[in-house]
């Protein structure tokens, strides 16, 4: 063989190396592929393996994460795996207007050492955590609920004797994290969480969502009050099919119809005693929150509902009641100032900035001509278009539109600029009405408690309304955000429902609300009776449709036999007005303890964060909040952020002379969300694209076409 011919297959063989080595870390590296291959098949555990990751801070779906310490030259150096996920079951259980959820993770050790690892998971923002079951090989450890410190030190103890241990804790009130101590190689892990929520009703239709991803949190400078789990993605993640099984059981009470999931396709099956069935599909993608929506078939819709259990002597109770209206009142619309303040961030990007944006435009249409209103827009600093708010004209109305379409994501979430900036604006020619403040954001941030401050010392006489944009928006941060604000919170997860979701608020908003709301019994304030205590304790307003919905506990008999008698005292157009609320005969129910103690820790929480911020705050203020969280959480056998569960198995089953690796994982992102990282550079985009596979296709065409060129020189020069 000639030189010409060697040189073009030498040629060709490098770069084929070459291009080789530049795509298979795109398929090595990529902790997706390992994970599915062990989701979609209960493989031999040769087969199984703890696969590296980059990094652990990510808590998006339940996740198990595996850290290996080691110490080099005096420092702690951190190795992180993830472990295999086996298998999730999650089963929902409907009974009236309360869903106890039951979810169940199995995971493998599928290494050779002995580990310990972190579980992390989301959970609705209104769940009330008391149950823990882990079973570890043959073992059943039930958890017990205690003071976090002490919980802490009890798993710490029993970790160091070599003791299958489990710790739950809170991080959030919608995340939650549970340690466990002493893996064996090969064992499995099953952890059962079970938990209580309320179901919402709203616009003649009760709806449960249940978590099965986190959008990423940004950490604003200089704060410092987040937790310690913060999510931080992996560029090669992107949302795979998970093996998750998710149930519903919904026994009503009532004949129900158009029951759907919004994103999700399921099977509904009815049975004999007129509940339904719900499963979701098999390998469908867990990268979106589920949520299931049904109605009460005509005629059925409640007017009330009213909830009694009886525990240790005392009543719980709870009452969902539609305020009435008169006829008259729908047609009525009042004058308003509308601030529309639209989240730019990074984390806006994809899918999120589109909803955000054709949500803001649908609200600029509807704005009527006496309307006011101004747009704020913000990442990593706030503007607006303009100085104040402006009339709703078609001109103004014209500007806008072009002003937000020419809006793009990116930078970081700086809300607290936004904010400030809202609450700031000249109120310009309102002298009756309400200012509305509609924030559209997926409320990706760390400093919750810092801007719930803010909201609760520059509110003054505006209302909030928050719109949670994107697959898996921070529910409690806008929940907590907006009855802070005396508004509400829409969620909106495609851009096929912005317009039904959007147009449902802007009509609501647009019409009168009841303000100032007061319950009395017998013309005395609930509020006076040391008998009773409910929740909330402080009612937002209530628009058309909207239901009053009140946790209540009562301690002493005679308040009981009367508590039907109730009246609301309110203001109406800035009118006094009142009306009877006829509560329809009880209805028993389990769980509304634990409901009512969610609920009260709830607003010792926003009681405490209140007074923290006041002139004359004190340590011991702080500390008789914190003591009446504790005491709330530790009678009713609830997590919280001064509680925790934790399950020690009394039986050592680690040889203590043996090391104990401590190990976490990574998650994937959620869906429509663009993976974004300043840290990683001299790499190609990391998408859903075959970037890297066409790139190497073509090199290697290239390689091709010089070797064909080379040789067909070769043939020509011989001929001649």
């Amino acid at each position: 063989m000639s030189s010409l011919p060697k040189l073009a297959v030498v040629s060709l063989a490098i770069i084929a190396i070459g291009a080789l080595q530049f795509v298979m870390p795109a398929f090595s590296n990529n902790p997706n592929t390992a994970l599915n291959a062990s989701t979609k098949v209960l493989a031999p555990d040769s087969s199984l393996s703890n696969l590296p990751v980059k990094d652990f801070h990510s808590a998006q779906s339940g996740t198990l994460y595996f850290i290996n310490e080691q110490v080099i030259q005096d420092e702690t150096v951190q190795q992180h795996s993830l472990s295999p996920v086996l298998k999730t079951k999650v089963d929902i259980k409907v009974t009236g207007i309360v869903a106890r959820t039951k979810l169940t993770q199995t995971f493998r050790n599928a290494g050779t050492e002995w580990v310990s690892a972190l579980y992390v998971f989301p959970l609705p923002e209104n769940a009330a955590v008391d149950h823990l079951l882990m079973t570890i090989g043959d073992r059943k450890i039930e958890g017990v609920i205690t003071e976090k410190d002490e919980a802490k030190k009890r798993y710490l103890q029993a970790k160091a004797e070599g003791k299958k241990v489990s710790l739950i804790a809170q991080q959030r009130p919608n995340i939650f994290s549970n340690r466990i101590a002493n893996i064996g190689p090969g064992e499995t892990i099953e952890v059962s969480i079970e938990y209580q929520q309320r179901i919402p009703f709203e616009q003649q239709q009760y709806s449960l969502r249940f978590p099965l991803t986190i959008t990423p949190r940004y950490q604003p400078k200089g704060t410092t009050e987040a937790s310690q789990i913060q999510p931080n993605f992996s560029q090669n993640h992107s949302p795979e099919t998970n093996n998750i099984e998710l149930q519903v059981h919904l026994q009503a009470g009532f004949s129900v119809q158009n029951i759907s999931s919004e994103f999700h396709p399921i099977k509904i099956n009815p049975l004999p005693d007129g509940s339904q069935h719900i499963q979701l599909v098999k390998n469908s993608q867990a990268n979106q929150d589920f949520v299931l929506n049904w109605q009460p078939e005509l005629g059925a819709a409640p007017q009330s509902a009213h909830f009694t259990q009886l525990v240790n002597g005392d009543k719980y109770g709870l009452i969902m009641l539609l305020p009435p209206h008169k006829k008259q009142h729908s047609q009525l619309s009042q004058n308003r100032e509308v601030i529309f303040v639209l989240d730019t961030s990074g984390s806006m990007e994809g899918d999120s900035i589109q909803q955000a944006k054709q949500a803001l435009l649908l609200a600029i249409d509807e704005l009527k001509p006496k309307d006011r209103f101004n747009i704020i827009e913000f990442n990593n600093y706030a503007q607006h278009i303009w100085k104040s708010p402006k009339p709703a004209d078609l001109n103004n109305k014209q500007q806008a539109k072009h002003f937000v379409n020419s809006l793009s994501a990116n930078g970081g979430t700086e809300m607290q600029s936004a904010l400030q900036l809202a609450f700031a604006q000249p109120k310009g020619q309102l002298s009756t009405g309400l200012r509305q403040i509609i924030f559209i954001t997926d409320g990706s941030v760390a400093n919750e408690a810092s801007l719930m401050t803010l909201i609760n010392k520059k509110l003054g006489d505006s209302r909030l309304f928050t719109v949670g944009i994107g697959s898996a928006p921070n529910s409690y941060f806008m929940t907590e955000a907006a009855k802070m604000g005396r508004g509400t919170f829409t969620y909106i997860g495609s851009v096929e429902q912005v317009q039904q979701k959007m147009l449902g608020l802007l009509s609501k908003l647009q019409h009168p609300a009841v303000t100032d709301i007061e319950l009395q019994l017998n013309d005395y304030p609930l509020q006076s009776d040391p008998q009773l205590e409910f929740y909330p304790n402080i009612i937002s307003d209530l628009y058309k449709g909207e239901p009053l919905v009140l946790s209540y506990k009562i301690s002493g008999s005679n308040l009981a036999d009367n508590f039907s008698n109730v009246n609301i005292k309110a203001q109406f157009q800035q009118k006094p007005w009142g009306s009877p609320l006829v509560i329809n005969g009880e209805t028993r129910q389990s769980g509304l303890n634990v409901l009512w103690a969610r609920q009260k820790i709830g607003q010792l929480t926003r009681d405490k964060r209140r007074a923290g911020h006041a002139v004359n705050s004190s340590d011991a203020e702080q500390q008789t909040y914190k003591h009446l969280i504790t005491e709330t959480a530790l009678a009713h056998h609830m997590v919280s952020q001064y509680t925790s569960l934790v399950a020690v198995d009394v039986t050592p089953t680690r040889p203590l002379a043996l090391p104990v690796k401590e190990q976490k994982l990574l998650n994937p992102m959620p869906k429509g969300a663009l993976y974004r990282s300043a840290s990683i550079q001299g790499q190609l985009p990391q998408t859903s694209t075959t970037a890297q596979l066409r790139i190497t296709i073509g090199l290697i065409l290239m390689g091709l076409a010089l070797c064909m060129h080379l040789l067909t020189r070769k043939i020509i020069l011989s001929q001649n």
